[in-house]
């Protein structure tokens, strides 16, 4: 159990969506795809809040969702099938979070919500759309390893020490670009770009 839910962990936080760009005065981003690549190279790609202001603005609040929902799912079953059960200690830390950004509450609705895209976007936008990402994301990032077991470092598409190479096959079509990222061991990955008020920004599904 403990693996599904660092995987469900880590697509939650990787979340293969891709959606449209949308408007509002959005910090961060970089003056062209190329520069955030740039700026993503020299980034610990295992640090959320080093990222979270390269990320398109609309998919912050869903990041920010899909790290919520993954922790109450996570509380929800810990101690099952063998489980070791989150403490007492631990549990209510992660209430004291959520009330601290009063956060919604998460019941069967919420979560019926991540297995549509369209209804998990309007439902972070709605509850999680006018957070400091870079605040929440540190303090989450903490109790979510508590919680789940996960390590951000070792748990996200490739490693830290595995380091973005080279962006090749760029290709920008207005406000969106697409390319291919190379990584250290020759792998290879999408990467997707959107503009917003003149800069660029990393689409969540990239990450």
């Amino acid at each position: 159990m403990h693996n599904k839910l660092s995987v469900l962990m880590l697509l939650a936080l990787a979340a293969a969506f891709v959606f449209q760009c949308g408007t509002g005065s959005p910090t961060g981003g970089a003056s062209s795809p190329k520069a955030l690549f740039n700026q993503l190279k020299g980034m610990d790609k295992g640090n959320q809040t080093e990222v979270i202001s390269l990320i398109a603005p609309d998919d912050r609040a869903l990041m920010a969702c899909s790290m919520d929902l993954s922790v109450s799912m996570a509380i929800r079953f810990s101690g099952l099938f063998g489980g070791q059960p989150v403490s007492d200690e631990t549990k209510k830390q992660y209430e004291g979070l959520r009330k601290k950004y009063n956060l919604p509450q998460i019941d069967e609705g919420a979560f019926a919500t991540m297995q549509d895209p369209a209804a998990l976007k309007t439902f972070a936008v709605q509850h999680y759309g006018n957070l400091n990402y870079v605040k929440f994301m540190k303090d989450f990032e903490s109790i979510s390893q508590k919680i789940t077991g996960n390590d951000t470092d070792s748990q996200t598409l490739k490693t830290a020490e595995n380091k973005y190479a080279e962006l090749k096959d760029l290709v920008i079509d207005g406000d969106t670009a697409k390319g291919i990222v190379v990584l250290d061991d020759k792998t290879e990955q999408p990467i997707e770009f959107c503009n917003v008020d003149g800069k660029w920004y990393l689409k969540l599904g990239a990450f």
